[in-house]
């Protein structure tokens, strides 16, 4: 079944110029995998423009059994990093992996008992490469959790929101940006993706992407394997936007990627399975991880 769905997928590529131009935009109803309610998921494989392993998430915003969950701020938050003073502490780093376990364990047990069947990595953070044994992690660009600010906007950064009535924008806050409304909001580095148009550079990494149907419905998180010769080669932030807009984004963001592009499920035997493969073998502690809940 995989295989026709791959076969499918790569017939409606048109590859020119480096770029990956869509005829048609991907089926989900028809061909994407019932992850669970709300969430559908796909993978795909192309050889051109060069090998690229992608995977990708479809989240029904507006379901009401669907929720979500952001990293939270330390408890030394605001405090200046003595071995960077530079930055000020928003966020203690952690895999995607270990955010989903402790979201997911019992109050009880001294977890949030949040049923979190879905992480994936958002912003970039400093100081990067951070100091030997340093925990912490500033800068983000706005992150809001549950209501409460985590980190100030940045207007260099722009940001995926989710506001109290569920509707999402993508926008570029300034300093002193309103979140009384806001329910979370993480950051990227930039919008590729504007009203269906695609922008972006040329280099090639590992990429992860957020995107925003034009009705404001679903929003589409891409991962893209990078920097394995043979295996996958990464994309650009231009081909970001333009997976994104296949997966039926109109408005889309690339977020952090290299090493920290992580896609992560919670499978059928109740075990946390990593979807994509890091290029730097392990998984990455990361400022802020994105969750989704799938509320009981």
């Amino acid at each position: 079944m995989l295989r026709k769905l791959l076969c499918l997928n790569l017939l409606l590529f048109i590859l020119c110029h480096g770029d990956i131009l869509l005829e048609t935009p991907f089926n989900w109803d028809k061909d994407g995998k019932e992850y669970c309610h709300g969430i559908k998921l796909t993978y795909m494989e192309l050889k051109e423009p060069r090998i690229m392993k992608i995977n990708a998430a479809r989240i029904e915003v507006t379901n009401p059994r669907i929720d979500f969950y952001v990293a939270q701020a330390d408890k030394n938050a605001g405090q200046v990093m003595e071995d960077a003073p530079k930055f000020k502490i928003c966020t203690r780093r952690q895999t995607v992996r270990a955010f989903m376990t402790n979201a997911r364990k019992p109050v009880s047990d001294g977890g949030l008992g949040l049923n979190v069947v879905l992480g994936v990595n958002t912003t970039a953070w400093g100081p990067w490469p951070p100091p030997l044994g340093n925990p912490y992690a500033g800068n983000l660009g706005l992150v809001v959790s549950n209501g409460k600010l985590v980190s100030p906007a940045n207007p260099k950064r722009a940001s995926f929101v989710i506001y109290n009535d569920r509707s999402c924008k993508l926008l570029n806050p300034n300093e002193d940006f309103d979140i009384s409304n806001v329910y979370y909001a993480v950051s990227g580095f930039a919008q590729v993706l504007t009203n269906g148009e695609c922008i972006g550079d040329t280099a090639l990494h590992p990429r992860t992407g957020f995107g925003i149907s034009q009705d404001g419905k679903y929003m589409v998180f891409v991962v893209i394997d990078g920097r394995q010769k043979g295996y996958s080669e990464g994309c650009t932030t231009k081909e970001v936007a333009q997976l994104l807009k296949y997966y039926g984004s109109w408005n889309g963001l690339n977020m952090d990627g290299g090493g920290s592009s992580t896609l992560m499920i919670l499978d059928e035997n109740k075990k946390l399975k990593m979807l994509n493969h890091h290029s730097g073998g392990g998984e990455r502690s990361i400022a802020c991880p994105f969750g989704i809940v799938l509320k009981e």
